[in-house]
């Protein structure tokens, strides 16, 4: 194995899913729930980022989350961080295009983040257990 082209793919994949969390807390503002402070954080450090730039850089933070996971895909063939990246964007974008109940559209977007989030730091975490076993 490549441990470089590995590491690679862990930063383009890590760094996409911290994005995807700062994104989605700027996209979501005030209604962002346990995100709300990270919102206001944002808005102060990051004033240009308008509602016009929120879901354009939303999806960017996605794309580059999946692109990293697909790059460790190619490298390992191990298949479930991708489909569960896939399923973290679906579950992230969902609340975003439809009209739902307050409760669902903080679950979608819990299980999205989650999602994205284990799927791209896998690696670490996986290593964290593997150690402490």
């Amino acid at each position: 194995m490549n441990r470089s082209g590995e590491a690679t793919d862990l930063c383009l994949s890590g760094l996409g899913s911290l994005g995807a969390i700062l994104s989605t807390s700027l996209a979501t503002g005030c209604c962002a729930g346990l995100l709300a402070p990270l919102a206001s954080l944002g808005t102060i450090a990051l004033p240009f980022l308008g509602p016009s730039l929120q879901m354009p850089l939303l999806y960017g933070t996605i794309a580059t989350t999946l692109i990293g996971l697909g790059l460790s895909f190619l490298r390992q063939r191990w298949v479930l961080p991708l489909i569960l990246g896939l399923l973290g964007a679906v579950f992230l974008l969902i609340p975003f295009h439809t009209a739902l109940d307050i409760n669902l559209f903080y679950l979608l977007i819990g299980l999205g983040l989650g999602s994205l989030l284990l799927a791209s730091w896998r690696p670490l975490i996986w290593g964290f257990f593997n150690s402490h076993a």
